[in-house]
């Protein structure tokens, strides 16, 4: 069936404006040909490694590239969910490495900006030892990546929910990683944003901004809280990165849209729509 493909305003900001390729329920390519034309870059989400069609083709990510020159976007690449890179066994921890280093090699026509990465393995509150067995469990994966002549700069850690960010740091710094800061975890975790970006400003590459709402998380803008929109609104006002409005439906993508044209004027998007796309 046709997509509707979706159409807004793009505001005078510093930063690009970002959404995911899990905005309409097709593959890849449909949710690029509708998105692209309005946002400055796509996220493409790979969640999955474990199944044979978890990843594009290179067929289609060649169509991808094509389609990022011809609606002028850029891509960025999440990276699986679904590996460990701070396990317990190496085995495991070879395993995240060598799938990243998989998908690396074949979104590389793409030119992505950058490739967000979850360093699993530990949450609550750990001891210190446990938290410097993972730190070190955590750098030999990434040595396994970054020795392959792969820079650490084209990797952004995410915070997660399961533990604070904190206690990468000493990873990030040492790798010279950057930083995916998502909104949406932060205020899952009941962290203050303002603090936290303020922390990490200068390795922030990516913000993934999403709502809360009964306790899940990637809902609609309109469930940001007023103080986490004035702390965002003068912090995003000479940010150079992305900020990916990380929703997985054209529901919540619109209905985020239209809460940024309402409540937060330096944006001024104007959603519109046109309903012509082939998938």
């Amino acid at each position: 069936m046709p997509l509707e493909e979706i159409l807004f305003q793009k505001p005078d900001v510093s930063f690009k404006i970002g959404t995911t390729t899990f905005i309409y329920p097709a593959d890849w390519v449909a949710n690029a040909r509708a998105l692209g034309r309005s946002f400055d870059e796509l996220e493409l989400l790979l969640f999955e490694s474990s199944r044979a069609d978890s990843f594009p083709t290179t067929a289609d990510v060649r169509i991808l590239a094509d389609l990022a020159a011809d609606l002028d976007f850029t891509w960025n690449v999440h990276l699986p969910i679904d590996i460990d890179p701070g396990h317990s066994e190496r085995s495991v921890r070879q395993q995240a490495a060598d799938t990243i280093l998989s998908v690396l090699e074949l979104t590389a026509p793409l030119a992505p900006t950058t490739h967000t990465l979850h360093l699993t393995g530990i949450s609550g509150q750990p001891d210190d030892a446990t938290i410097e067995a993972w730190q070190a469990r955590v750098s030999e994966t990434l040595h396994m990546i970054i020795k392959g002549g792969i820079s650490g700069k084209r990797l952004s850690v995410e915070n997660i929910p399961d533990y604070p960010l904190e206690l990468a740091l000493p990873v990030i710094e040492a790798c010279n990683l950057e930083i995916c800061l998502d909104v949406g975890h932060l205020l899952m975790r009941e962290a203050d944003v303002a603090t936290a970006f303020d922390l990490f400003r200068e390795r922030i590459k990516l913000v993934h901004l999403h709502g809360v709402a009964a306790g899940r998380d990637h809902q609609s803008l309109a469930n940001l809280p007023p103080k986490t929109l004035s702390d965002l609104g003068g912090r995003l006002k000479d940010f150079t990165g992305t900020v990916c409005l990380e929703v997985f439906s054209r529901e919540h993508l619109l209905a985020s849209l239209a809460f940024l044209q309402n409540e937060w004027p330096f944006i001024a998007a104007v959603p519109t729509i046109n309903a012509a796309l082939e998938p």
